[in-house]
């Protein structure tokens, strides 16, 4: 369920970065930096790495890898903490 919810996810992103409104971005009419583009990329490299994260979160947790779990069978028995 989590994992289907994450490449819904993803492929949400791609399809908003693809659409045509996303690409039709015109350059200021002065000659000088276009801040609305800059800010676009931003916000789409920022949505971008935001939705790689959530997807390997997800894969993670359904390959169930944990960083701090206790060794299998081990039970604390021999008095370590």
């Amino acid at each position: 369920m989590k994992l289907a919810l994450a490449l819904l996810l993803a492929a949400l992103m791609a399809s908003l970065m693809a659409s045509p409104a996303y690409a039709q971005v015109e350059p200021a009419e002065n000659g000088g930096p276009d801040i609305l583009l800059k800010a676009l990329i931003t916000t789409g490299v920022i949505g971008g790495t935001a939705a790689l994260a959530t997807l390997l979160y997800f894969l993670r947790r359904a390959i169930g890898f944990d960083w701090h779990r206790p060794p299998e069978g081990d039970e604390g028995a021999d008095g370590e903490h």
